[in-house]
């Protein structure tokens, strides 16, 4: 297997240098970032040189690449492609966080064959609540956390405007909005689309020190 992941690898730097190579991530792409933690530890930029010079100048490494393009070994790919149990894997991957049919549709362009197309997946829930399962799995939580800590620090425009957004006229505001009927009716609506009020609700009193009695 790890003789043929190889194999793989080289049909992808023949066909696309691989320095400084991004591991294609979808939806959350927790599983690309934790892959392209080994990936940031290969040297990639001197494999793709010594690939260069074996391309050029040793007989047996073109006779490699000349299989690469045969028809016994598009025979192969489309024959593991085909199995249920390879697409099984891909779409897991798929659903972790890495683009595997992107990797996997780059060989096939290199072998002159048909693309795989991923299945249409979308959250187990629908509606408003599906819409933000999906849309929440694509942010990136602790890098804005990071980032709203060292902008905090170190800009004091933002933190002019987050200590706003602390003050006694923002608590105002909130209070106005919830002895607003609308602003119930709004809250109620929400609540019964799945919305997660008291993750609201914690977050303005953690974050910004903000009461909200309307919001349970």
């Amino acid at each position: 297997m790890m003789k043929f992941a190889l194999v793989i690898l080289v049909a992808l730097a023949v066909s696309n240098p691989l320095e400084a190579y991004k591991v294609p991530s979808i939806g959350s792409g927790a599983l690309a970032n934790e892959l392209q933690k080994f990936i940031d530890l290969i040297p990639l930029e001197k494999i793709n040189a010594i690939i260069s010079v074996y391309k050029k100048e040793d007989a047996e490494f073109q006779e490699l690449l000349k299989y690469l393009q045969s028809s016994e070994f598009k025979l192969l790919v489309a024959e593991i492609e085909g199995f249920p149990e390879f697409i099984d894997i891909l779409n897991y991957e798929q659903r972790a966080g890495l683009d595997a049919y992107y990797l996997v549709n780059e060989v096939n362009e290199y072998l002159h064959l048909s693309k795989l197309t991923p299945p249409f997946s979308r959250a187990k829930t629908s509606g408003i609540r599906g819409f933000l399962d999906e849309v929440e799995a694509l942010i990136p939580l602790d890098k804005l956390k990071n980032l709203y800590q060292d902008r905090l620090k170190n800009s004091a425009v933002f933190a002019e405007f987050i200590n706003k957004l602390k003050s006694p006229t923002a608590q105002s505001l909130l209070n106005k909005l919830c002895a607003s009927k609308n602003f119930n009716n709004f809250l109620s609506k929400a609540k019964s689309h799945g919305v997660h009020l008291d993750v609201v609700k914690k977050h303005l009193k953690n974050v910004l020190g903000l009461n909200a009695p309307c919001i349970n």
